[in-house]
């Protein structure tokens, strides 16, 4: 159902100044993540980044984004129906399937009604 090709996903809860046409030079073989600097709401971070791979340890952590691409075969074993990418992403960076950069310009995570409140007011 996903099609042949690599897709980007992008989170409905972010506010940010990506330039998204970068997402097309991405070479996506499983999961590509836009990470960017913890904010305060998740101060560890998610996923270290080191030779251009995102893994689960090692210092510094970063957030992911919210802003990825993903390869279908990323989801081969996926069941149909509502899931979290979450663990699938885990397991992936494990085992060293998922690329990443570090994303350092504006962005924020507007999850909540008190973050966007927070956007609108700055």
């Amino acid at each position: 159902m996903l099609g042949e090709s690599p897709f980007a996903v992008i989170n409905g809860d972010i506010f940010c100044q990506y330039p998204l046409g970068r997402l097309r030079a991405v070479k996506c073989d499983h999961v590509h993540l836009v990470l960017v600097p913890n904010p305060e709401h998740n101060p560890d971070g998610d996923f270290s980044l080191s030779g251009g791979y995102a893994g689960l340890t090692g210092q510094p952590c970063h957030t992911f984004s919210g802003i990825s691409v993903y390869h279908p075969r990323f989801f081969a074993t996926a069941e149909p129906g509502r899931f979290s990418v979450k663990p699938m992403l885990r397991t992936a960076a494990a085992l060293q399937l998922v690329t990443g950069e570090i994303y350092r310009g504006e962005w924020h995570d507007i999850g909540t009604v008190e973050r966007l409140e927070a956007l609108r007011t700055r």
